[in-house]
């Protein structure tokens, strides 16, 4: 293992541009659970239910509480967790210049806070709201949020009540005044075009992709390794289990991020120029 994080790190270091690309994995180890996986999110909510936006629609006519219990659960889930090791080691190869892009499938903000600047999020941001009219795009205040779910939890209100409280914590667009949603992907939705043209740029040019926590199941996002692959990158795979990415990585870590990414960075940093 010392001798594979040893090449991997040289092979960093000798690459013009480098480009991460995460899934579900990297956070789970900050104690955000898979959504597909064992223990995930949807053994609990049905995601032909809760996973595109008529079915959270008639959870709320039908059953209001359960829909609270849902979104309660959620948000308090991604508000407790905190960057971990592997956050944090992509956050320093960026600020060493080593690290062009995070690509990510995740809806958390925990690449963000681990120090990265530039990140890709494929199926959106559920710390950010989007104008159902006019598209614009604003910042969620999940302290507000996490109030008023509180409030909701403890009173127990009927669907107007409900309904008044949620346009607190997400008022209407400041540009056309138009109703705001979660900027998030959900089932039978197209991936945000700019993030996907910007993720396709950054796979066809790079010449080294880390591959972190990916099952590499859920397309087209899970196309990207592929591209990068097919133009001449360098494919490093960091997973718990062997995925289809393995049948072309070049190199693959079986293990957690957090355990594996750090020395990795820390060799890279020690084979910079002082």
């Amino acid at each position: 293992m010392e001798d594979k994080i040893k090449e991997i790190s040289r092979r960093i270091l000798e690459s013009k541009k480098v480009v991460a690309f995460t899934g579900a994995g990297i956070s789970a180890e900050s104690g955000i659970p898979t959504f597909r996986g064992q223990g995930g999110i949807w053994e609990k909510y049905s995601p032909a239910i809760y996973g595109n936006l008529p079915g959270l629609a008639l959870t709320f006519l039908i059953r209001p509480k359960k829909l609270l219990r849902f979104v309660t659960e959620v948000y308090e889930t991604f508000s407790a967790a905190q960057p971990n090791p592997a956050h944090l080691a992509l956050g320093r190869l960026e600020q060493r210049d080593r690290l062009s892009s995070v690509i990510t499938q995740n809806i958390d903000n925990l690449q963000e806070r681990g120090g990265s600047r530039n990140v890709i999020k494929l199926h959106g941001d559920l710390y950010r709201l989007r104008c159902l009219k006019c598209q614009a795009q604003r910042p969620l205040d999940p302290t507000n949020f996490g109030l008023v779910l509180q409030e909701l939890n403890s009173t127990q209100p009927g669907r107007l009540s409900m309904i008044r409280k949620i346009r607190e914590a997400i008022p209407r667009c400041l540009d056309c005044g138009g109703g705001m949603r979660p900027d998030i992907v959900f089932f039978g939705e197209g991936l945000p075009q700019d993030e996907w043209l910007r993720a396709q740029s950054e796979a066809q040019s790079c010449d080294l992709m880390l591959v972190i926590g990916t099952s590499s199941l859920v397309y087209p996002a899970a196309s990207i390794p592929h591209l990068a692959k097919s133009n001449g990158a360098t494919i490093v795979e960091i997973t718990h289990e062997k995925s289809s990415i393995s049948f072309f990585a070049d190199y693959i870590l079986l293990g957690n991020a957090g355990d594996l990414l750090p020395p990795i960075v820390e060799a890279v940093e020690r084979g910079l120029p002082k």
